[in-house]
């Protein structure tokens, strides 16, 4: 048998060489370095997988097969298989991947079709162990991502890790670091320490969420990579309280609204505070019902530590009660936290702003601005007076102005508001009028200015 190799060997020796077709580089065919007889993948731990790309070039001057693509070898492992083809000046890439389970020496044969066997080599080197101590128990660190749940902005969690030594031999701490970010080391690291066998050291990674959401980061120890992961979760926003100032609770009032917060803000946010009103008449609008800013919602804001929320520079708004009877509601809202406040606006007498008299030429004139806010007036009585305080004849003046004043609140966008202007002619001088009273109706009652002058 020997011989018989030996005549093979021979007659090999004797044949003319053939003409490589292929070429064979590390990581890249355009930068990266031939690969000879002999590659090394280095040396690793136990179970650490170990890649390596190589680029197969077809240097030919037309398409060539590719027939065999192997690696025969305990612990290595390829992501491609012949047969395939190569076009002339083409390049084709693959992955041989080592990993080792237990501690010893390995190498396989790398087989490719028109380049000589290449011998592939690692080794696998006695290990520390490192683990990390976890709720539900203490985990060997690997490929699952360690979690760090659910954390606070503005609060840590801290995990603690085991560099166990479970060999023969003492061994050295490889380098630990975490990226800079919202996960750091607590305390020392070991790096570089020596342990003793069955001995271990310990290290700690605090998490510290920065922004709410999803958080990773990478923990390397050596040349491994372990990813980290934790959830930021937004401090729980205080609950707002709306309270009311309204010194007299009756429409035409102006008050103030004020936010307290149920516990110190834990961090800064924003609100609103929101005016609705539904009348009594259903139907009826008033925009005079809104924040002295304009419109029915003011933006508040607080900062950390607050009790009390901020409307712009004080910490207060204030608001009009409009010209309309009904239920004013105010709500504050933080979040989804709601608080409301309900104040109801009575029906009242009309509401007399301002009243004044004009004389002219052959007549008097009244001129009445006031506010209905149940939108009913109805009958209007005007009385006059001379110097000496005595009722002019032919003394109360009445008029029924129910249904003027329907239409007007029916096309009106003003609320209750109005203004009314009466004209009296004056048989004689009308500057013997010298004053003058008005009642006004409504369904809740009568109103009667004072004894107002010319």
């Amino acid at each position: 048998m020997k011989r018989w190799r030996g005549a093979i060997l021979a007659l090999s020796l004797l044949a003319p060489a053939a003409q490589a077709q292929f070429s064979l580089y590390q990581t890249s065919c355009i930068a990266g370095q031939p690969v000879g007889a002999l590659f090394s993948f280095g040396s690793m731990y136990p179970n650490q997988a170990e890649p390596e790309t190589f680029c197969l070039l077809n240097t030919s001057q037309s398409t060539q097969t590719v027939a065999l693509l192997s690696v025969n070898g305990e612990g290595f492992s390829i992501d491609a298989a012949a047969p395939m083809s190569v076009k002339a000046g083409s390049s084709v890439n693959f992955t041989i991947t080592f990993q080792g389970a237990i501690v010893a020496s390995y190498s396989a044969w790398l087989d490719i079709t028109g380049i000589p066997q290449v011998l592939l080599t690692a080794s696998v080197v006695p290990a520390l162990t490192y683990e990390v101590q976890l709720p539900s128990g203490t985990n060997v660190l690997g490929a699952t991502a360690i979690d760090f749940d659910s954390v606070q902005v503005g609060s840590n969690a801290k995990l603690d890790f085991l560099v166990v030594n479970r060999t023969a031999s003492s061994l050295t701490v490889d380098p630990i670091g975490v990226a800079a970010g919202d996960f750091a080391l607590a305390g020392p690291s070991p790096s570089g320490e020596s342990v003793a066998p069955q001995a271990s050291v310990s290290f700690a990674i605090r998490f510290s969420p920065t922004v709410a959401g999803a958080r990773t980061a990478v923990l390397s120890i050596g040349s491994q990579q372990f990813t980290l992961t934790g959830t930021g979760v937004s401090p729980p926003l205080p609950a707002p309280v709306a309270m009311v100032t309204l010194d007299t609770v009756q429409s035409a009032q102006q008050g103030t609204i004020v936010v307290d917060l149920s516990e110190p803000a834990e961090s800064a946010g924003s609100g609103t505070v929101t005016l609705s009103f539904e009348a009594q008449t259903a139907g009826e609008l008033d925009p005079g019902i809104a924040f002295s800013s304009g419109g029915q919602t003011a933006p508040f804001t607080f900062n950390q530590g607050d009790t009390m929320a901020s409307f712009g520079t004080g910490h207060s708004v204030a608001f009009q009660t409009g010209t309309t009877a009904g239920t004013l509601v105010v709500e504050a809202q933080i979040g989804n936290q709601v608080s409301q406040q309900s104040i109801v606006i009575s029906p009242a007498v009309i509401g007399i702003v301002a009243a004044t008299g004009t004389r002219q030429t052959s007549a008097v004139t009244v001129d009445i601005t006031a506010f209905d806010n149940t939108r009913s007036a109805s009958m209007l009585t005007f009385t006059f007076y001379d110097s000496g305080g005595n009722v002019i004849l032919p003394g109360a003046i009445n008029y029924d102005s129910a249904a003027a004043f329907g239409s007007y609140f029916a096309a009106s966008d003003d609320g209750g508001q109005f203004a009314l202007s009466a004209y009296f002619p004056v048989n004689g001088q009308p500057s013997n009028v010298s004053a003058f009273t008005v009642q006004m109706v409504n369904s809740a009652g009568t109103t009667t200015t004072a004894r107002e002058s010319f």
